[in-house]
Order: structure tokens, then sequence, then C-alpha cells
């Protein structure tokens, strides 16, 4: 693999890690690839994907700023919970307390903005997923043992009064335990929205990465590395070249033969595009300017005239010099001759 095609490769494989960019890189490289659908639709995709991504940022930073306003307005109301009671709290009493303070919480951050009310949904209705729920019960239980703990040190009025934030600041495990709720919560409750967004933010990018270096690398190595499956072009016999005459034969006069046999010599005088792409080393842009530039200034007279005047590199001089012909019919005259 030459350098061209090694710096396309790499090209194509840095453009598709970055979102959006692989996309519209992908729709390039397939538009030169004359594949118009797949543009299409890689620059629809590309423009959807832009579309999701901004509304994901969006409700992002919504959800951001109500996650926050939620952690300050439950350790705000956590710590103005008292518990009056004549006899002894037990696990359940504790619980519902703080099952209060959670659907508390939650209607107030509402009552301040109603776009988050599917964010906070489980926290409304008191009912938390299996993460959030094996916390909530660590943080009852610790409020709980704190409570038994200094059952003893009561004054002998037969009261029970409880105070969480006497608790939080008296035993950092309980705190530590508060936080760790917070967290759980934050962490595993997210907006519908954001969530179908996101989904398909991800898949632009997927399609993008895999679109752009997929058709990147073909786009950029696919330039001479066919094989001789397809016809080659054979000279019609040993016939003659005269150089004084040979740049007045036009096309017409000579006969092109395509045989049945596959890894012939091509004859680059009078092969078409078609035979002359399946040269190793020869696109079809290339092709058509070997074409071009024959039909303009003449003939070829060998594998070097060729190289100057297309200025081939010496990877493609070698891959030619087995595979192809120069000789000719002039118009007129039976001598045998022969380009070397």
């Amino acid at each position: 693999m030459n350098f061209k095609k090694t710096a396309g490769l790499v090209l194509s494989i840095f453009l598709g890690i970055f979102p959006l960019l692989n996309l519209l890189a992908a729709s390039i490289f397939t538009f030169f690839s004359k594949k118009k659908v797949w543009a299409l639709t890689f620059l629809i995709v590309a423009v959807l994907t832009f579309i999701c991504s901004r509304i994901s940022t969006f409700h992002s930073t919504n959800e951001k700023s109500a996650k926050r306003l939620f952690v300050l307005a439950f350790q705000s109301n956590l710590r103005n919970v008292r518990i009056t009671s004549k006899t002894a709290l037990n696990a359940g009493d504790l619980e519902k307390a703080l099952n209060d303070v959670l659907v508390l919480t939650s209607e107030q951050v509402i009552k301040m903005d109603n776009k988050v009310g599917g964010l906070l949904a489980n926290a409304k209705n008191g009912s938390l997923n299996k993460k959030e729920v094996e916390a909530f019960q660590e943080l009852n239980a610790k409020l709980h043992s704190y409570y038994l703990s200094n059952i003893p040190f009561r004054n002998g009025t037969g009261k029970y009064d409880f105070t969480i934030i006497e608790a939080e600041d008296k035993d950092s495990f309980i705190s530590n335990s508060s936080a760790k709720f917070l967290e759980k919560y934050i962490d595993a409750e997210t907006g519908t929205l954001e969530s179908i967004f996101g989904f398909f933010y991800f898949f632009g990018y997927a399609f993008g990465l895999v679109g752009s270096i997929h058709f990147g690398k073909k786009l950029f190595t696919s330039s001479g590395e066919k094989t001789f499956d397809e016809p080659m072009i054979q000279a019609s016999g040993n016939t003659s070249y005269s150089p004084e005459n040979a740049n007045y034969h036009s096309r017409e006069d000579i006969q092109v033969g395509v045989p049945d046999q596959p890894g012939m010599i091509i004859n680059i005088n009078i092969a078409d595009e078609s035979a002359l792409v399946a040269l190793p080393g020869i696109n079809r842009i290339l092709a058509k300017s070997i074409v071009s530039e024959r039909n303009l200034n003449g003939y070829y007279k060998n594998l070097s005239d060729l190289k100057n005047r297309m200025s081939l590199s010496l990877e493609q001089y070698s891959k030619l010099l087995p595979l192809t012909e120069f000789y000719i019919e002039p118009a007129g005259g039976n001598k045998p001759g022969r380009v070397v």
C-alpha cells in the first residue's frame, strides 16, 4: 500500500472517531464513490443526530439543575424531621417518616419546575428502584440503630422524641448513608426524553464511525486493486509501427479485440478505459486520462513514454511492465515493426 492509500485510510479512521463529523465524512466518501443514496442517507442521519444532540443537551442541563435542587431540598427537609412518641419507635415508623420526606421534596421541586415531573416520578409516588431501595433501607437502618442506642440515656419522662438533625450531627455514618442514598437516586433517575435522544445520538455516532472507516477505506484503497477476471485487450497481430505517422492514426483505424481468456497482455495504444482499469495501479480516472492523452498527443512509444507522460510512480511502472504492449498497425504498409 503506497503513501496515498495509507494516508487516506488513516484520515478515514481519524474522521470516524468524531461525532457528526464522521457522518459528514461518510457522506462525502460515498458521494465520490458514486453511491448517492448512501451519501444522502448519511447526510440525513447527520442532521437528525445534530438535532438529537441539541435536545439531549438541553434536557440534560435541566435535569442536572433539578437533581441539584432535589438534593438540597431533601437534605433540608430531612434535618427538619422531628418524631414525637410515647413509645419506642420501630424501623417502620422511621421508614414512613423518610418516605414522607421523599414525597414532600419531589412535590416541592416539581412545583418549581413542572418539566421535571417525569424525572421525579418515582420519588413522588414513594417508589424506588432496586439500587435506590437498598441505599434507602441502609439509611433507615442507621437511623434506627442510632435511636435504639440512645434510649437508655432518656430522662425517664416516657417520651421518645427523635430528630434526624441530631442523629446526623452526632453520627457521621448517618450523614454518609444519607449522601449515599441521594447519589444512588441521582445516578439512577434519568428522564425518558433524554434516554430516547441519547440512544439516537449513540446510534448516529456508531453509524458514522462504521461508515467513515468502511467507505473511506474503499475509496482510498480501491484504485488499482482489480484482478484479471475481466477480459483483456489483445493486439490483432504482430504489426508494425512507424514513428513518423503514429500521431495521425485515429481510433477508427484500429480494431480492438477482446479475447475469451483472462490474463492476456494489454496493448495500451488500442485499449479503451474499461480494459485499462483492469491493470494494477490504474483506476477509472487514470484510465480516462491515458486515453485522452493518447487521442490528443499520439500513441505511446513504450512504457517509459507512458510513465513520463502520465507521471506514473515506480510502483505502477513495475506492475505494468509485464502486462503491457505498445505496438500498433500503421495506416498502410505491411512491414512488421514493433515499439520497444
